[in-house]
């Protein structure tokens, strides 16, 4: 390790820091902790830029960064006083060799230390670390601290239209209340995104007006969808399944439920490949064939399977 000071003009941020802005009122008390210290109380680690000679790329201590450019800015005052800029134009960083793999490690550990994540910043963090690093589930939840199951339902969000993660994000929506808005939020996602804000702004995020409120737009979305096939019977019921699949595939209306109902996301594309020669994989086969419109198999089975 070595520790000297870099100009600021030469420190770039970790590549992988998730959080997508700094409390400035932090930054402020920060800035002025630094200022009556004389100095850093704990030095920020680096590496050398691997792409650009001479400049270092911040591990962790992005804050302590936006602090100094603050005591550099020429404008910050400390007790009234303005701070002379000069001294604080450069950095002390500890530089070392850290791996790619090693940065957004830190990132994430800077990040769990202040416990300043929005849900939306922390699920695309990990995103990263499974889609760059290769992790499991398993190592992510590790990682943060959680159990491998929530790694999958904080992904998730970001499936979720802009809108939606812009509310979760800002803390004006529940983690668990925006998750019920994914299925509508895939089909119309203009129409999940007005009325999600329509609901933030009027107070109602109980669960089950929230419920009821996308039950009734998954319902219009699907007989919006399905009108071209349903001459008057398909809303609520299986007309088009039983009638169009029973007869030249030679499985019963129950199969036919069932390739829909128990298809979930992940599993959809693996029976349709795997399991055409059974009944219940002709069945979801077909559907999907005929139905498909420009649909996915996720959609399809969504609209379907919602009761």
């Amino acid at each position: 390790m070595t520790i000297k000071r870099y100009s600021l003009k030469l420190i770039d941020p970790n590549p992988w820091q998730t959080r997508q802005a700094d409390d400035d009122a932090h930054v402020n008390q920060l800035a002025a902790s630094i200022y009556t210290e004389g100095r850093l109380l704990q030095t920020p680690i680096g590496r050398s830029h691997p792409d650009k000679e001479g400049r270092i790329q911040l591990a962790f201590g992005m804050t302590r960064l936006a602090a100094y450019r603050k005591l550099a800015s020429g404008e910050f005052q400390v007790d009234h006083v303005r701070v002379d800029p000069k001294p604080w134009r450069s950095m002390p960083v500890d530089v070392t060799k850290l791996s790619d793999e090693r940065m957004a490690e830190w990132a994430i550990r800077e990040n769990l230390d202040r416990k300043d994540l929005s849900p939306i910043e922390e699920a695309a963090a990990m995103r990263r670390q499974m889609q760059e690093f290769g992790k499991s589930r398993g190592a992510v939840a590790l990682l943060f601290s959680i159990e491998p199951g929530s790694v999958s339902n904080k992904v998730a969000l970001l499936d979720l239209p802009p809108d939606l993660q812009d509310l979760v994000h800002r803390g004006e929506m529940p983690e668990r209340t925006a998750r019920m808005f994914l299925q509508l939020g895939r089909l119309q996602p203009k129409e999940a995104g007005r009325v999600a804000s329509e609901l933030v702004s009027a107070g109602e995020l109980d669960e089950g007006t929230v419920a009821q409120e996308v039950g009734r737009l998954m319902r219009t979305a699907a007989k919006e969808i399905m009108t071209p096939w349903d001459q008057g019977r398909v809303n609520g019921d299986w007309w088009r399944i039983e009638e169009e699949f029973k007869g030249p595939l030679q499985v019963t209306p129950a199969q036919a439920r069932e390739a829909v109902e128990h298809l979930g996301k992940e599993n959809a594309p693996v029976l349709m490949k795997a399991d055409v020669e059974l009944p219940i994989g002709k069945a979801a086969s077909a559907i999907l064939k005929e139905l498909g419109e420009g649909r996915t198999p996720t959609e399809l089975v969504e609209l379907y399977a919602w009761p």
